[in-house]
């Protein structure tokens, strides 16, 4: 996923998750789609499997350590 612009794809990226997880505490790659900060957003279909897991990851390493 990234912007039209590649300076700003990590910032924008960061600031989609933060919000969507802001909302109620889940982070999905709809939300983030819909969260991110730009008019425009390019996702790169052969990427967005690789995507999915690592956020699922990301997500099961932040609920053990919460403990949720």
């Amino acid at each position: 996923m990234y912007t039209p612009s590649p300076r700003a794809d990590r910032q924008a990226l960061q600031a989609a998750l933060v919000l969507s997880a802001s909302q109620n505490g889940q982070v999905s790659l709809i939300e983030i789609i819909k969260n991110y900060p730009t008019n425009e957003v390019e996702v790169d279909g052969d990427r967005l499997e690789s995507a999915y897991r690592q956020l699922r990851r990301l997500q099961t390493s932040l609920q053990e350590l919460f403990g949720v």
